[in-house]
């Protein structure tokens, strides 16, 4: 529940910055790693490993240095480019206006929102077993 909160929180401020203010990848997954790093750290503090020990602005600050490396990873690993190369854009263009016609993507975006959707998968997978094994582990 706690990923599914935090990966609707980031993919939808990614998806806002990207589309209605047209932004750049760059900036809207920023907007939406800065976003996710607060709303993730508290929800996982919290809920999802139960921590109560330690200094916060400590723990928080390594969580988010921690988690800077699967933003790079995620976010510039799995590029646009690389996308591109992997799907047809023309196809899922059409596909996008067709399926979600509510959610009409300009076409020079549809690539970036592709890519938004993949590498927020490996950013949860990458996140998930760092906060697991590093940041929130028991001692």
């Amino acid at each position: 529940l706690v990923g599914a909160v935090n990966t609707l929180v980031g993919i939808s401020t990614a998806y806002i910055l990207l589309n209605p203010f047209r932004q750049s990848y760059t900036i809207s997954t920023i907007g939406a790693y800065i976003t996710g790093i607060c709303v993730s750290y508290i929800l996982n503090k919290k809920f999802t490993f139960k921590v109560g020990h330690g200094n916060n602005l400590v723990l928080f600050a390594k969580f988010a240095l921690s988690m800077l490396p699967c933003y790079v990873i995620s976010y510039y690993l799995i590029s646009p480019i690389l996308t591109k190369q992997l799907f047809r854009i023309d196809f899922i263009y059409n596909f996008s206006n067709w399926f979600f016609p509510l959610f009409s993507v300009a076409q020079d975006k549809v690539l970036d929102n592709l890519t938004v959707i993949i590498s927020m998968g490996f950013y949860l997978i990458l996140g998930f077993s760092l906060n697991k094994y590093f940041i929130f582990r028991k001692k």
